[in-house]
């Protein structure tokens, strides 16, 4: 959605892990950028600008338009970035291969949050912690070739990896992003923390990913 004031920005909170309705029915066709689709909506004007959230693949193909100089992408002018490991397909068996792992119904979870592992808070209290690597079976093809965890062609890169509940990891990217963030902080709207480690952990789970994506791409290269 293209979010004008704070509450819509509120309206957004949160993840979905999977693939959204209109990636389903593009089947092969899809290029994974939504988000563009969105930037034709007749109330915007070609002079807009706008900053746009997006997992890695999402943003590296606005980022290829802008090179391209292709219609709608010259109105992105800021972007943040997910860190994104991967995406699932949550169809009826991949919902009945995580109720597995998990060991209880999907519509007893509580809360889903992605970090060093995949962990599940049940209604219960009970908190269930999944290797990412035991998630194989579910996670869209696409995401399995992928090498870019952290966002690095984003302005600003955001995740929950490092940082305490309530918080979020943001590396900056840009001297444009490190003044938005500066101003942000001067005038109250976030607060930073500073953690040791967070750096080395970043780099450890992009380097993960590199390494799966370059092996299964060189596994479907031979096959």
């Amino acid at each position: 959605m293209i979010a004008t004031k704070f509450e819509d920005l509120l309206k957004c909170a949160g993840s979905s892990l999977a693939q959204s309705r209109s990636i389903r029915d593009l089947g092969d066709l899809t290029t994974y950028a939504p988000i563009l689709s969105a930037l034709r909506e007749p109330n915007l004007l070609d002079n807009s600008k706008l900053a746009v959230v997006g997992t890695p693949c999402q943003l590296s193909t606005i980022r290829k338009m802008q090179l391209l100089h292709i219609v709608p992408s010259h109105m992105v002018q800021f972007t943040i970035g997910l860190f994104c490991f991967e995406n699932f397909l949550m169809h009826s068996d991949g919902r009945k291969y995580l109720a597995g792992k998990i060991g209880a119904d999907l519509d007893q979870i509580e809360k889903i949050n992605l970090k060093d592992d995949f962990t599940v808070k049940l209604k219960n209290g009970r908190v269930i912690h999944i290797d990412l690597d035991d998630l194989g079976p579910i996670v869209r093809s696409e995401c399995l070739a992928c090498t870019d965890f952290s966002n690095y062609v984003a302005d600003i890169s955001v995740g929950g990896i490092g940082s305490p509940d309530g918080y979020t990891t943001a590396v900056v990217r840009s001297p444009a992003a490190q003044r938005l963030v500066n101003q942000a902080i001067s005038q109250g709207y976030i607060e930073e923390i500073q953690r040791k480690g967070v750096i080395e952990k970043i780099e450890k789970m992009a380097e993960r990913k590199r390494q799966r994506g370059r092996r299964v791409l060189a596994e479907r290269r031979t096959t």
